[in-house]
């Protein structure tokens, strides 16, 4: 029996099976991180235009978030996994403890599908706020979860 360590970083695995990309078995993924002043509420994906079509990002930090960068993990059986970052987003009113925001597409390639990744997985890259230094994560450490969230991923 193999066992799945997910570590003393608590993760949370948020999967629709209506968000399962058809003919490709690739799961969407968001990557709930507890230390980030930044959550997902949702996201919305198109196989067809942009994999993260739209998301809805809430302040769950103590001061207001001034910009984000949305990123995510082509994770692949082969362990050739792919990171890519979207472009870093300002915000000039700010996003107020508790405030959502809606994010725009991210750029990310239905291109990616055909190379058949097990799973896209989304997380928050970096959080700029008005009262601490940028908040990024530690990218291995992302690669590492997105890896151990795609294996969860129940097959088609």
């Amino acid at each position: 029996m193999k066992t799945l360590r997910l570590g003393c970083i608590p993760i949370l695995l948020v999967l629709s099976s209506s968000l399962t990309a058809q003919d490709h078995n690739t799961g969407f993924i968001r990557l709930r991180q507890p230390d980030s002043p930044a959550q997902f509420v949702r996201t919305r994906n198109n196989v067809k235009e942009d994999l993260l079509k739209f998301a809805t990002l809430k302040n769950v930090g103590d001061s207001p978030i001034t910009g984000y960068r949305i990123g995510w993990v082509a994770v692949y059986d082969q362990g050739k996994d792919k990171v890519g970052l979207g472009l870093p987003v300002d915000v000039p009113d700010g996003i107020n403890p508790g405030q959502t925001v809606e994010v725009s597409a991210q750029g990310v390639s239905p291109n990616l599908l055909a190379e058949g990744p097990l799973a896209i997985v989304f997380f928050v890259a970096e959080t700029r706020t008005t009262n601490a230094p940028t908040w990024k994560p530690d990218i291995e450490q992302i690669e590492v979860q997105a890896r151990q969230m795609a294996a969860l991923v129940p097959p088609n």
